[in-house]
């Protein structure tokens, strides 16, 4: 199942966010080291550890093509055995964070 192929340890390939705020795009450009990580684990709990920043968030499948990470929907682009990417764009406004995750194993 789609959830199946989530619930595993996924190393950071590239991390593209747009943070935009008072009409300005804020771009970054993140390409992951061998320390940068996303665990989708059976527990509904993701832990990531990015550029040294770790956390814990909540993490559901809403169907097989979308996946919502604390209160963001993300569409899952790929997901194959070595391949996940997934977008996810949360609007407020005339404000918005969007991200594309290119994981692999």
């Amino acid at each position: 199942t789609t959830l199946q192929k989530i619930q595993a340890k996924w190393q950071l390939e590239t991390l593209f966010q747009n943070d935009h705020f008072s009409g300005t795009d804020h771009i970054m450009n993140i390409t992951g080291t061998a320390s940068d990580y996303l665990e989708f684990r059976t527990d509904g709990k993701s832990y990531y550890s990015i550029q040294g920043n770790k956390d814990t968030v909540t993490y559901s499948l809403v169907s097989d093509t979308q996946l919502l990470i604390e209160k963001i929907k993300y569409d899952i682009k790929t997901l194959t055995a070595n391949s996940f990417i997934f977008y996810g764009k949360d609007v407020s406004g005339s404000n918005f964070l969007e991200q594309t995750f290119t994981l692999k194993k």
